[in-house]
């Protein structure tokens, strides 16, 4: 069993396997039809943030890859493409 804290402050971590695991971790989610708040919401009740902007830069940033690239394919799937990727 990891502890809540220390799982974000792995993902943060500026090495090869932290980024594997958050990009894993986010690809886990189903946001196809969330929007963004909601997406976002359900990733941060995950783990708990690491404290430094650095870190929470890295994990952002791959949630929104991951947010980005399921929203989209949710669009195409569902004939809405071209209708907005962003709601």
């Amino acid at each position: 069993l990891v502890p809540y804290s220390a799982v974000g402050e792995f993902f943060g971590q500026p090495k090869e396997d932290s980024e594997k695991a958050v990009t894993t971790f986010s690809e886990s989610f189903d946001w196809g039809a969330a929007d963004i708040e909601k997406a976002l919401r359900s990733f941060l009740e995950a783990f708990l943030l690491p404290k430094e902007a650095q870190q929470i830069d890295r994990i952002l940033r791959v949630f929104a890859h991951a947010y980005y690239h399921k929203h989209v394919e949710h669009c195409r799937s569902s004939g809405k493409e071209g209708a907005g990727y962003l709601k």
